[in-house]
């Protein structure tokens, strides 16, 4: 059992604390790759590239097999195109099967979360034990969709990696106010608890569609989006914003800008003028 006398002091991160905190370390990086293996399909347990020093020579066309065992690279980042290629057939893999597997592998961090949860309800781990965790798993969850919508490890930019910073604070502000409700007594530990431990893995696909977003229109140059509805019951808010059509990009609601919140499950489509037409983001 857990130390009975702190089982409730809360960690009070610090705006200061939160920043060392969501640096993302190399460690971080081996954390969220050995996640991807263990969890991801077969035939996609190569996504993403292991961490590797720069190559000016592959720069623009290296991503995302794992090459840290040696294993042949099934997956390439084709840049100009701004997709993922597999190798061997020369095929396009579509964002949407790329964000449904980081979706699968986002299920073994929720079980982990639950697992925690469940661990702070029965009293066998403290508050403080139950945030460090929970902070781990959202760490994970947020460093493997940014790095896949962005292209795999070696496209990520220090930008990029301050932009996926950011929204790990976010999330870690939540998750410290969550700790605060739970000392206090308002968050009771019952099927809502439960319920709001759920909400960060949920909250994980609006990061991949917005990291999506952010390369769709400084790298690949769209000028335009589309909500488009996924499979998944829809809030009156989601109806309405697809059934806007082509927005200037960055107009539309991010996804979770809704009241169905982090359940939405909506996509972005992206286009561009080019001189024969409309060119379309792949989907």
């Amino acid at each position: 059992m857990a130390d009975q006398k702190n089982l409730f002091n809360p960690l009070l991160w610090t705006d200061e604390e939160l920043d060392a905190l969501v640096s993302v370390t190399p460690e971080d990086m081996t954390a969220a790759l050995v996640e991807w293996q263990a969890h991801a399909p077969d035939e996609f347990d190569e996504l993403p590239l292991a961490p590797q020093d720069d190559d000016e020579d592959t720069a623009n066309e290296i991503l995302v097999g794992v090459l840290l065992f040696g294993a042949s690279t099934l997956f390439l980042w084709d840049a100009a195109r701004g997709v993922y290629i597999h190798t061997e057939t020369n095929r396009i893999v579509p964002f949407s099967v790329i964000r449904d597997i980081v979706d699968e592998v986002n299920l073994a961090q929720l079980s982990r979360m639950t697992a925690l949860s469940t661990q702070l309800q029965a009293g066998e781990i403290t508050l403080a034990e139950w945030q460090i965790g929970m902070a781990q798993r959202i760490k994970i969850l947020n460093v493997n969709a940014s790095v896949l919508a962005r292209g795999g490890w070696a496209q990520m930019s220090q930008s990029d990696w301050g932009w996926t910073g950011a929204k790990i604070k976010e999330q870690y502000k939540f998750l410290r106010n969550f700790a605060e409700e739970i000392a206090s007594g308002k968050q009771v530990l019952d099927g809502r608890f439960l319920y709001r431990t759920g909400m960060y893995e949920d909250a994980n696909r609006g990061l991949y569609e917005e990291m999506r977003r952010r390369v769709e229109e400084t790298h690949n140059l769209m000028q335009e989006e589309m909500r488009e509805l996924g499979e998944a019951d829809h809030c009156d808010d989601c109806l309405a914003y697809a059934q806007l059509g082509w927005r200037p990009i960055r107009t539309l609601p991010r996804i979770g800008d809704s009241r169905c919140k982090t359940n939405c499950h909506c996509r972005f489509r992206f286009r561009r003028r080019g001189p024969d037409g409309w060119i379309m983001s792949e989907t």
